[in-house]
């Protein structure tokens, strides 16, 4: 459970309860309370299928998810936002455009941070009787690397105050429970927080949303539109046949990726093609997975964009990952990726040589970080994603892979994976764990 208490003062404080393995995201912007308006939109698509009509940003409204019949009108009922009242702070559980992300687990507090809103900030954990315990300054220098690690060993077991603090009055308190023993906060800049930020302001201005609709057999359909307030005209959506366009294709047919020519094959669900390469003993895909899953849930453009997707490929959650791999092709686990980074010959530098030549930037989108790719693995940044919380990270400075090794540290095996990750301003590949509804990408490696 989360509890947010908010108040309102002259430096904008926010003060929240955050439980174990939660996200909480709390917004340092004007904007708070809004009036809600109901619209009513009828929807008719030619083909069975889930039909999901969402605020572009989460403060604009609620919006609704329903399975459709082909040919069938559905009528549905949105609330969406008009008019807005000041307040200083706002703390909420749900919001693409957080100034901070806040997650604590397992005596680790990770922090990411609006570089233009808390651009020097010192971040504090006192008890509760006020003993400092932890201190540390997040700068604009430490955009350059991984940001602020603090660390400190047999802290005993209580209730905890993290507080926030940048040097321009911005600031908030986060109450944590921690179990005992180390205590580690890792804190860093998210490149994405500001662009975020802008974009939901305006769309709250616009009051834009979109309709997503994805059914099998089809390519999915998303829309984007301004609903009115009562009976909106009705949505007439038709969906286009995926056409399998693997029909002629021979496997191991090159293209040329990234300056090199390397064998493709033909994913038969889509038809998309995919280049792979032999890493070792292991043939891996040379590029992410792009595969759209049939529920229309579980995968995610990055910021919604479908370029991005092009691009990057999706992000996944786990359990979408896992079974998200074509036919003869499967998530690799722990025992995969070690291969892979030993095949490098060189840990400390398996990350430069895995990453592709191009696409690397820093969090700022100055080009820097770009690898020798000398394997043909050709790594690129597709950041990561917040399920739930609609929130994107780090495309272009860092990238996020799943294995198949669930965690198991704790014994909790149903809530935590094991991921790998590797970063514009970092040579090496980083085997970490992480919570399973976050969107990451997914490298398959063929089934031997």
């Amino acid at each position: 459970m989360i509890t947010t208490a908010v108040t309102s003062t002259s430096t904008r404080r926010c003060h929240v309860m955050v439980a174990a393995s939660f996200i909480l995201l709390v917004l340092a912007f004007n904007g708070f309370t809004r009036d809600l308006i109901e619209a009513r939109i009828p929807v008719k698509v030619n083909a069975a299928a889930t039909v999901s009509i969402q605020p572009l940003a989460d403060e604009n409204g609620t919006g609704q998810v329903k399975t459709v019949a082909a040919d069938t009108e559905e009528m549905f009922e949105i609330l969406f936002n008009a008019g807005t009242s000041s307040a200083q702070c706002r703390g909420i559980a749900r919001n693409a455009t957080a100034a901070a992300s806040v997650r604590y687990g397992r005596g680790t507090i990770l922090i990411t941070l609006q570089p233009q809103t808390y651009g020097n900030a010192v971040i504090s954990l006192y008890s509760i009787n006020g003993k400092r315990v932890l201190r540390g300054a997040l700068t604009n220098s430490a955009i350059a690397n991984r940001g602020l690690n603090l660390s400190k060993a047999n802290v005993a077991a209580g209730v905890y105050l993290l507080s926030i603090k940048s040097n321009d009055g911005n600031a908030f308190s986060t109450k944590v429970m921690h179990n005992g023993g180390r205590l580690n906060i890792n804190a860093a800049f998210g490149g994405d927080l500001s662009s975020s930020l802008n974009k939901s302001a305006n769309s709250a201005a616009t009051g834009t949303w979109t309709i997503t609709t994805v059914a099998a057999g089809y390519v999915t359909d998303i829309r984007q539109f301004t609903p009115e307030a009562g009976l909106n005209p009705v949505k007439n959506i038709t969906l286009s046949a995926v056409q399998n366009s693997c029909e002629g294709f021979t496997d191991g047919t090159e293209r040329e990726h990234f300056g090199r020519m390397k064998p493709q094959f033909c994913d038969e669900r889509d038809g998309q093609k995919y280049v792979y390469v032999t890493i070792g003993s292991h043939v891996w895909m040379a590029e992410n997975l792009n595969y759209d899953t049939a529920d229309g849930t579980g995968s995610w453009c990055y910021g919604n964009n479908a370029d991005n997707c092009a691009k990057y490929g999706r992000l996944y959650t786990w359990d979408a990952a896992i079974t998200a791999c074509p036919a003869g092709w499967r998530l690799p686990d722990t025992a995969d990726w070690r291969d892979l980074v030993n095949a490098t010959g060189d840990s400390e530098n398996a990350g430069t040589k895995l990453k592709s030549t191009s696409g690397w930037t820093n969090l700022s989108g100055v080009v820097m970080g770009n690898g020798t790719d000398e394997l043909g693995f050709s790594a690129l940044p597709g950041g990561y994603y917040v399920y739930g919380n609609n929130f994107f990270a780090q495309a272009g400075a860092a990238g996020w892979w799943w294995s198949a090794t669930e965690y198991d540290g704790t014994g909790v095996r149903n809530i935590w994976s094991i991921y790998y990750n590797m970063y514009y301003g970092e040579s090496d590949v980083v085997e970490d764990d992480i919570d399973k509804f976050f969107g990451l990408s997914v490298r398959c490696v063929r089934d031997k």
